[in-house]
């Protein structure tokens, strides 16, 4: 009973040391243009979403790490910002079927973050 009871103190403690140093990603306002089917090389296609970083221990994303987004379109743009508070921050268009956003470029401290 008693490694039992060791085992259920340490993984709280465990939960008191890791979670504050991780940070959360959510994916919102997903929308494709045109709707339907599409034909593929004919179709000119729009996608637009919204990346929400979390802050969880007052780092929004671990600077160690990345994000990358990929597609299978032909020709594609990666045209994006990083929002920080509110404030927009416009970065160039990528023109690439991989998009890697870096952890120096996503990682902040206590800010409200969406790119």
């Amino acid at each position: 009973m008693k490694t039992g009871s060791l085992i259920i103190v340490l993984s709280i403690i465990f939960c008191f040391i890791a979670i504050p140093a991780m940070a959360s990603v959510e994916v919102g306002h997903v929308n494709v243009k045109p709707s339907g089917d599409l034909e593929s090389g004919k179709s000119n296609v729009t996608a637009d979403f919204q990346l929400s970083f979390i802050s969880i221990g007052g780092e929004t994303f671990p600077s160690d790490e990345s994000v990358s987004l990929k597609t299978e379109l032909d020709n594609p743009v990666w045209t994006y910002s990083i929002i920080l508070d509110g404030v927009e921050n416009p970065r160039p268009p990528v023109s690439k079927k991989q998009l890697d956003l870096s952890g120096w470029e996503l990682s902040y401290e206590n800010v409200d973050e969406s790119v």
